[in-house]
């Protein structure tokens, strides 16, 4: 994979994890959440799960 290809989604999954953030914060100062915002936290979760393994393999990833 080439360098620029790699900065591109780096700086694309920095930008996901920033909403992400913004999200969460602002679920985790409600007090009380529906199910669908309970949902939506988890789906948030799991998609942060998912960017921490993209990064990990895009650091083995060799680059040409």
């Amino acid at each position: 994979m080439q360098l620029a290809a790699i900065r591109e989604r780096v700086k694309a999954l920095q930008g996901e994890i920033a909403e992400l953030r913004i999200a969460n914060e602002e679920y985790l100062q409600l007090h009380l959440h529906s199910s669908m915002e309970s949902f939506a936290h988890r789906q948030r979760e799991l998609r942060l799960q998912q960017i921490l393994d993209e990064l990990a393999l895009l650091t083995k990833t060799k680059i040409v």
